[in-house]
């Protein structure tokens, strides 16, 4: 998630598909190598637990997320309280 965090714009959003097609090819090669190919679902269900729990990204429309506002960088430190 760290790095699905880091790809987003800071201002704007991306879908679950453009999000995979600039993922490092370790990280998708790693996925192969530890359970299986990386599809769009294991990233979508990961960004939305991480929705659900209101840490890191919104989702915006249908497909498209977002970083949430107010963290800074992927480390989980809120800059605002709340």
């Amino acid at each position: 998630m760290h790095e699905a965090y880091e790809i987003l714009p800071a201002q704007g959003s991306m879908s679950v598909a453009d999000i995979m097609v600039r993922l490092r090819m370790t990280t998708l090669k790693g996925g192969r190598l530890v359970k299986e190919a990386l599809s769009e679902g294991m990233p979508r269900k990961k960004i939305e637990i991480s929705v659900e729990y209101e840490r890191y990204f919104q989702r915006v429309g249908k497909d498209a997320y977002a970083r949430l506002p107010g963290w800074d960088g992927a480390l989980g430190k809120r800059t605002r309280a709340g």
